[in-house]
């Protein structure tokens, strides 16, 4: 069973097509908010996420698996559903913020791990 929804990610597709507009036109790429949040708290861990990528199945937004580097890059949908496998995950689909996504990176660096 999948972890997010196809509609879930249809809408994380759309965000990563108008960042792909704004490269091609060659303006400033979008500090888009996360519109999905998973976190594992069994681990530490917790994710947010901007864009997804249907043609290379991968996910982009802030990842922080708990080792106190977090960072902004992608992470494959099939490592997220692997790790479903073995850690409770809980997925917020509903996710509602003010934060831009470099807001929750500049903030997760300065204290080594992400603040939700």
């Amino acid at each position: 069973m999948p972890i997010i929804s196809e509609q879930m990610l249809t809408e994380l597709a759309f965000q990563r097509e108008i960042t792909l507009v704004a490269i091609d036109a060659e303006i400033t790429t979008p500090d888009h908010f996360p519109v999905l949040k998973v976190v594992a708290p069994a681990t530490g861990g917790a994710w947010l996420f901007t864009e997804y990528n249907p043609e290379l199945g991968t996910l982009y937004g802030l990842c922080d698996p708990g080792l106190g580097y977090p960072e902004i890059g992608p992470l494959f949908l099939s490592e997220l559903e692997e790790l479903a496998r073995s850690v409770d995950l809980e997925v917020e689909e509903d996710f509602d913020t003010n934060w831009q996504l470099s807001e929750y990176a500049a903030e997760a660096r300065r204290v080594g791990r992400l603040i939700l």
